[in-house]
Formats: structure tokens, sequence, C-alpha cells
């Protein structure tokens, strides 16, 4: 039964509040607590521009994916012709990237690597629900090169 309180909904809401920008013009993301989004402060909900892409070994594509569209993409992983979904900004040269490799013992093994602050991060997981839960929130704190960005100087 679904609930409020369900991870997918909390991400989803998260997500949402780092791509709106509040009446306030601030962000919701602590990693951009000085960041602002492109409405000048006058409250206008904003829809995400195109900002990243998922790609998987069997030549499926989501722009901009949610954690549940991540959760499907990786549940779709096997051991023979679709081992990896990577994600990183649109362009060439991508600042950050991320993948999720299925590992030959079982589990996945998930890279996030963040050049610009220097991160490069090897972890393996057993939970498809987890590793597109953290993958979401890890991408939301990313740079994104195409991303309006604007100092608050008041609060």
């Amino acid at each position: 039964m679904w609930t409020p309180a369900s991870p997918p909904f909390v991400t989803t809401v998260l997500i949402a509040a780092i791509r709106t920008v509040a009446t306030s013009g601030t962000v919701g993301c602590p990693c951009h607590a000085d960041r602002h989004q492109g409405d000048q402060g006058k409250g206008e909900a904003t829809m995400g521009a195109h900002y990243y892409g998922a790609d998987s070994e069997d030549g499926d594509r989501i722009d901009d994916p949610s954690e549940d569209a991540l959760f499907m993409m990786i549940s779709d992983l096997n051991d023979s012709g679709n081992t990896f979904v990577a994600v990183q900004p649109d362009g060439d040269d991508p600042p950050w990237f991320a993948s999720v490799t299925v590992r030959d013992d079982g589990g996945y093994e998930i890279v996030r690597r963040d050049n610009v602050r220097g991160e490069h991060n090897v972890t393996t997981e057993t939970s498809v629900n987890d590793i597109a839960r953290d993958l979401t929130i890890w991408m939301a704190c990313r740079d994104f090169p195409e991303r309006p960005t604007r100092q608050v100087t008041e609060l």
C-alpha cells in the first residue's frame, strides 16, 4: 500500500523542491543553498530543464530520470546484454558521472565520480531501491554546466 512516507514519494518531493524555486527564491538542496534558479525571485515554479540523461547498455535512454525511472532501468539490468546504466550530463567532457553495473557474484557496483569536487566513490549494493534513491539524491547536488545559477545575497 502506498503511503506519503514511501521512499519514492519522499525522494520525488525532494527532487521537486530542488528543481523548483520557492517563493523566497532559494533552492532547497543543502548542497546548493546559495543557488537560485531562473525565476528571478518571483515565486514562479519552473519545470526542470534537461540537464542529464541515463543510458543503458541495451540502448534505452531517459532524460532527467526520476528515482522511479532509475529503479526501472536498474531492475532491467542482467548479466548478458544489459549490464550497466550510466548517468551523466549531456555534452562533451561531463564534469561528473554515475554508473551501476551488475556484479558477477550478484548485486551491483555503483561508481560516482565528480571531477569538479575531486570525488570518486565505488560501492556495492544489493537493493535496487536504495541505489535509485541514493543516486537521485547524489545527482540533485551535482553541478550542471547549463543550469542557471545566482548567488543569493539577501536572506
